[in-house]
C-alpha cells in the first residue's frame, strides 16, 4: 500500500530527440527504444519502497525534420520519419511529438573583449 493516499503521481517525461539519438542511442542496437516503457521501468525501480504510486508516465518528444544537407546516410531521412511514425502508432495518446526546425544559416556575432 503506498503511503501517498491521493491519486497516483502524473509524469511526464520530456526527450530532446536530436540529442537523445546522438547522446545515447547511436551506435547501438536500440535505436527502436520505446520511450514510454524504458521510463515506466525507471520509475518502478526508482522507488523500491512503494511510497508513491506513479501513473503511466506521458511523453513530450521534441525533434526537428532532418535536412537532407545534414543527413549521414542515404536512409537517415527515411527512417526518421518511420520512427517517429511507429511511435505514434505504437503509444498514440501517450505520446506527444513536438517538431521544430532545424536553421542552417550561418551565424555572425562581433568579437568582445
Amino acid at each position: 500500500m503506498s503511503l501517498y493516499a491521493g491519486k497516483p503521481l502524473r509524469t511526464r517525461v520530456y526527450i530532446d530527440g536530436y540529442n537523445f539519438y546522438y547522446g545515447c542511442l547511436k551506435r547501438t542496437p536500440f535505436k527502436w527504444l520505446d520511450p514510454k516503457a524504458l521510463f515506466t521501468q525507471i520509475l518502478q525501480t526508482s522507488q523500491p519502497n512503494h511510497l508513491f504510486d506513479f501513473a503511466e508516465p506521458s511523453v513530450k518528444y521534441f525533434t526537428a525534420p532532418i535536412l537532407k544537407n545534414f543527413a549521414n546516410t542515404a536512409d537517415s531521412i527515411s527512417s526518421q520519419a518511420l520512427y517517429l511514425q511507429a511511435l505514434r502508432g505504437h503509444l498514440c495518446e501517450s505520446i506527444q511529438i513536438i517538431e521544430g526546425y532545424y536553421s542552417a544559416e550561418r551565424v555572425w556575432a562581433n568579437l568582445c573583449e
